[in-house]
């Protein structure tokens, strides 16, 4: 016959509930891993100069500004690669933009040469319509 703890449950009622409690506990702990890992990236991606320049560029250009909107900026979820390594490097990113008025995608492909970013595409596409920018 089983015996209840002094919580009024049986003691493998108890057990079971212990171990739901340590699961959910390894599960915050993996899911909050990955997001701190995940949040690494973005920053990274954020902070790195073709990123800038290409929201800054984006920011001043009178087309971009007259379908979106004022202010431009920026989403969360970046996608592409970037690697710089002393003064080479690469960066190819998609970043996701939003005025007031419409949103869309900055596309940069740069390459660093002798410690200096060569930007090959900064566009922004906004419903469907391709806005090549100055470098």
């Amino acid at each position: 016959m089983n015996q209840a703890n002094m919580y009024g449950m049986p003691d493998n009622q108890r057990r079971v509930n212990r171990g739901c409690l340590w699961g959910i506990v390894i599960l915050v702990a993996i899911l909050g891993f990955v997001a701190v890992i995940v949040f690494s990236i973005f920053g990274a991606f954020s902070s790195s100069e073709p990123y800038q320049h290409a929201l800054a560029v984006a920011r001043n250009n009178e087309t971009v500004t007259s379908l979106m909107g004022t202010p431009i900026n920026p989403g969360f979820f970046t996608s592409g690669s970037m690697s710089a390594q002393g003064i080479s490097g690469n960066a190819d990113l998609q970043i996701p933009i939003s005025g007031p008025k419409k949103s869309g995608t900055l596309y940069v492909t740069a390459e660093r040469r002798n410690g200096r970013w060569v930007y090959f595409t900064l566009a922004v596409d906004v419903d469907n319509q391709i806005i090549t920018l100055p470098p």
